[in-house]
């Protein structure tokens, strides 16, 4: 388990002093890195606290996910890895062989695939002489 911890869902009034207040209960914060968007710097809701130990990350996560901070309900997590910057993650649909269309590889025929349309139970087209399985009825051949 790492010592490093996600906290999201954080309103704009909320501060480092705050964040490091709201952790304290749990133990020693050793960082706190609030989260604000490149372009603006504004802050974008979200935080990476560093605990002392990974108990103490532990007890953060016990005490601390889902508590109510500022009006809003907090979610606290172990941060996942940061990614290298220009290595984002591959798209989901590109597989190798895949074929662009649908995630079966087929590009879907009209609205609802390859289905007739039309009302429920109604014939296919090119088969309108031909009467449904199992009622009787005159057959094909004419009157006898």
């Amino acid at each position: 388990m790492s010592k490093d911890l996600y906290v999201k869902n954080l309103t704009d009034a909320t501060g480092e002093e705050e964040l490091r207040t709201l952790f304290a209960v749990a133990g020693k914060v050793s960082y706190i890195h609030l989260v604000k968007d490149p372009r603006s710097g504004d802050f974008c809701g979200s935080a990476y606290v560093k605990m002392a130990t990974e108990a103490q990350a532990k007890e953060a996560i016990e005490l601390l996910d889902g508590a109510w901070v500022n009006n809003r309900l907090i979610g606290v997590s172990i941060a996942r890895p940061q990614q290298p910057v220009g290595s984002a993650p591959a798209p989901r649909s590109a597989k190798p062989g895949s074929k662009p269309g649908n995630k079966f590889g087929a590009k879907p025929a009209g609205k609802f695939g390859s289905k007739p349309t039309g009302k429920p139970g109604a014939k296919p087209a090119g088969k309108s002489g031909s009467k449904p399985p199992g009622r009787p009825g005159p057959s094909r051949g004419g009157r006898s």
